[in-house]
């Protein structure tokens, strides 16, 4: 059993992929994903930032099957090396339902583990040790952001299969110690991730329901007044997007047909695109130190073939 000191963790989240053989290099590269850069003045984890305390341990994220409700969460603790699959069910024997249908972010705040679950429209929250705490209901959630008390959840704001695919979505900003949702943000379609920068959030937006006119802007939000204050057109069909100082970089999934994925920079001082990173193709990525580790696993609806690619990306 886990003491509730236990704060000093990482969260990690595994999609999943077709090839099996990709398995192993995907989890490698998102146990790299939770080494970013220390939190000034903080000495706990702040949505997945390594501060100056020593790690503990790590959750995993498990998406399930759509439609399934098998979204699940494992844990494992650096001290006893010991792995435990679906702690959600044996830390709440209570609760009479599962984690959800598809499991789609998870991050760590203060003393409080957030998961987004975005076929069951909602946010769990829980402790440390996996305990419920509340839910939050938000219409297919996609991804977390943390800031100064705040979580931000991206919302595609139409379930799965809906027809409403010219609706705009949402940014809501919840309030983390009452666990409420206190305001919220119109965007562009089908947001994915998002980053924060000093006092400005960006926000990927793919319009990924809209296919084949998929959206094409990274938004920037004022997190005082929490509203839009730009639009920063860089590439269809984007989806993460990650900080390094004051450099963010955005991907762009293409059309999976004629335009391929790729890695694109912004300066985030003058919101301006600086370019796209070599030829470098593009699945997922995540930033250790002042690198970019970088997977490809693109599907062509030309060919029918997947093409894999690996690269490490010297950012300085």
């Amino acid at each position: 059993m886990l003491s509730d000191a236990w704060e000093e963790l990482q969260s990690i989240t595994i999609g999943e992929i077709m090839m099996r053989y990709l398995y192993l290099i995907i989890f490698c590269l998102l146990l790299i994903s939770c080494e970013k850069e220390e939190v000034k003045g903080g000495d706990k984890y702040v949505a997945g930032e390594t501060a100056k305390t020593s790690k503990k341990g790590f959750f995993v994220l498990n998406e399930g099957n759509m439609g399934s409700n098998t979204a699940s969460i494992d844990r494992y603790t650096y001290e006893t090396r010991k792995y435990e699959k679906d702690i959600f069910p044996k830390m709440n024997p209570d609760i009479h339902f599962a984690l959800g249908d598809v499991g789609n972010d998870i991050g760590v705040y203060g003393n409080k583990l957030w998961v987004v679950v975005n076929c069951s429209h909602l946010v769990e929250v829980m402790n440390l040790e996996g305990r419920h705490i509340k839910q939050i209901g938000v219409v297919n959630g996609r991804s977390l952001a943390f800031d100064g008390g705040f979580a931000y959840v991206s919302s595609y704001a139409v379930p799965v299969g809906n027809s409403e695919e010219g609706r705009y979505g949402y940014i809501y900003k919840v309030d983390t110690s009452a666990i409420a949702i206190v305001d919220s943000c119109k965007v562009g379609y089908q947001p994915e991730q998002m980053c924060i920068v000093g006092r400005k959030m960006y926000v990927a937006n793919s319009g990924g329901y809209r296919a084949p006119n998929y959206d094409n802007r990274v938004m920037v939000i004022d997190l005082e007044t929490f509203r839009v204050t730009k639009n920063i057109e860089v590439a269809i069909n984007l989806n993460q997007i990650a900080r390094w100082n004051e450099k963010i970089f955005v991907t762009s999934r293409g059309d999976y047909r004629g335009v391929p994925s790729a890695v694109y920079e912004i300066d985030s001082e003058t919101d301006k695109v600086l370019g796209k990173l070599d030829d470098i193709r593009c699945t997922g990525m995540t930033l250790l130190g002042d690198s970019l580790w970088i997977y490809g696993a693109e599907f062509s609806y030309l060919t029918n073939r997947t093409e894999v690619s690996y690269s490490i990306y010297n950012i300085r």
